[in-house]
């Protein structure tokens, strides 16, 4: 059964309602944390790190970094181990049709994908260096997922993206983590 088309009022609020419900979805919940971190803050993060690495990047690479988590308001936030044993094609299907049907689902380009899962997950290193830096040692497991993930990227891909904004970052990060450990 075919759901009814809704007014352009409902759909504005609907969509506001999924960006503050979304943006409100707590990180890292299965891990102690020191300081918490919301959707809204992480995709602020993933924002910034997306323009960091292109300069120039697309409107739509920007509002896809923006509305990426907010699928979460109604599926939760999944922990990437969860994710890998139950697969996620099912899940990415069933958040790609609900920002379709909130009006965020943007088209990327190849290159703007591999952006924004790039700055996705350095955004999550940063969270978890933060943590290492306050004595946190909980998250140094999930900073090294985050890192074999993106090494996992291919090192050429990642060698001459972003003009090597990408592997600065990168060591930039692994280099502050290796001072806490």
């Amino acid at each position: 059964m075919e759901r009814p088309a809704l007014t352009t009022w409902q759909k504005l609020t609907a969509q506001l309602e999924a960006v503050c419900a979304g943006g409100l979805v707590t990180r890292y919940h299965a891990k102690p944390t020191l300081l918490r971190e919301n959707v809204a803050e992480h995709s602020y993060y993933v924002a910034w790190l997306c323009r960091l690495l292109v300069p120039d990047c697309s409107k739509n690479l920007l509002l896809a970094a923006l509305a990426h988590d907010i699928p979460e308001w109604k599926f939760g936030d999944i922990p990437s181990p969860t994710k890998k044993l139950l697969g996620t094609s099912a899940l990415a299907e069933a958040e790609d049709q609900e920002l379709d049907n909130l009006g965020f689902l943007v088209t990327l380009t190849e290159e703007e994908t591999f952006t924004l899962k790039l700055a996705d997950n350095l955004a999550g290193m940063t969270y978890c260096l933060r943590e290492c830096q306050m004595g946190n040692q909980h998250l140094s497991v999930t900073f090294d997922r985050y890192r074999r993930y993106i090494c996992s990227m291919g090192e050429q891909e990642i060698t001459t993206h972003s003009g090597g904004r990408a592997v600065f970052l990168l060591r930039h990060l692994v280099t502050e983590w290796e001072k806490t450990q």
